[in-house]
């Protein structure tokens, strides 16, 4: 029995030698991005929308159940259906995706602050920010991180950073101030991860790509930043060095819902590994259905908002001549009409 019993111990230690070296050798997750959607969650054209992303986010994850994270970058909500709905049909839309986490962009705010708390109240996931507070000090109250086991037993760790120039970029920040130092904010919550044990840290960024660049020179310990605010499509990743011979991955897919961001990210003994990590910007073209369940679920909003539009405002017997040429030259029925 005594003999059984060493043979068993030893076994398990041999699995559990086995099974840590896996771990720390290679590790494999994907992540999946949209930004800048900017209230553009409906086709044109035949080409973009969150029902067809919906059918594209669903076939990446039947390649890796539980090895798929899907995140947003911020500026979901600008325009007409945000101005009558308050982010009600884009929430609900990113809801419908299966979104793990999000973060803010400068046009949540443009509405205010009560109508920024009532769209993001909308989403059944958390928006995460760290470097956004209030003008007297006091912590803006939103998370500023989250993290996720997958199936595979790794502990994605994720936050989100806001422009420092947030007062310019929105007329609606109202009594909110964006963090300055955005290496200083990174570095803080790279911190922060490790010590809550997370393999793989992942920056959602919507400060911009040459923002981004700077933040993976200055602060070792990223492996990946989701991009967004200034509607880069990215066709590969852009590997970039930081302290320590430190690589971060950084990826943005573009605008207005049109392509759907997705990085192969691969870690070895904590690292990125630059040969199997990969990045693309999957196009949301007319050959991609939609998801008839997404499209079925936010069409009401399209069509609430088309008899909001066409109710008239107020007669105009002539043409609206809107030429340059003209209306800095002399008096146009364009101008009287805004006067």
């Amino acid at each position: 029995m005594k003999l059984l019993r060493n043979r068993l111990f030893a076994a398990l230690a041999l699995l559990m030698l086995l099974s840590g070296a896996a771990f720390a050798s290679a590790a494999q997750v994907t992540l999946l991005s949209m930004n800048d959607i900017h209230g553009h969650i409906y086709p044109e054209d035949g080409v973009g929308g969150l029902a067809k992303a919906s059918t594209v986010i669903n076939s990446i994850r039947a390649e890796a159940p539980g090895d798929v994270l899907l995140f947003e970058i911020g500026d979901v909500n600008e325009g007409p259906l945000f101005f009558y709905f308050h982010g009600h049909a884009e929430m609900r839309g990113l809801s419908l995706l299966g979104v793990e986490a999000g973060t803010l962009g400068n046009h949540e705010f443009d509405l205010g602050e009560e109508v920024l708390f009532e769209a993001v109240s909308r989403a059944n996931f958390p928006i995460v920010v760290s470097n956004l507070r209030y003008k007297d000090g006091r912590p803006a109250p939103f998370p500023q991180w989250g993290a996720k086991t997958t199936a595979n037993g790794l502990k994605i760790g994720y936050f989100g950073l806001l422009p420092p120039a947030l007062a310019s970029v929105t007329s609606g920040s109202g009594s909110f101030r964006a963090g300055q130092d955005l290496p200083s904010e990174a570095e803080r919550m790279i911190s922060l991860l490790k010590k809550e044990g997370c393999d793989i840290i992942v920056l959602l960024s919507h400060c911009g790509l040459e923002d981004d660049r700077l933040i993976a020179r200055s602060a070792a310990g990223i492996h990946a930043i989701l991009g967004g605010h200034s509607h880069a499509l990215m066709e590969t990743a852009e590997f970039v060095e930081g302290p320590g011979g430190w690589v971060t991955t950084v990826g943005q897919a573009g605008s207005y819902a049109r392509h759907l961001g997705r990085m192969n990210l691969s870690v070895k003994e904590g690292r990125v590994d630059r040969e199997e990590t990969s990045w693309q910007a999957i196009p949301l073209g007319k050959d991609v259905p939609e998801d008839l369940k997404v499209a079925w679920l936010i069409e009401p909003f399209r069509e609430r908002l088309n008899e909001r539009l066409e109710i008239p405002l107020a007669p105009q017997p002539t043409d609206m001549d809107a030429r340059a040429e003209l209306l800095r030259r002399k008096e146009a029925p364009l101008g009287n009409f805004i006067a």
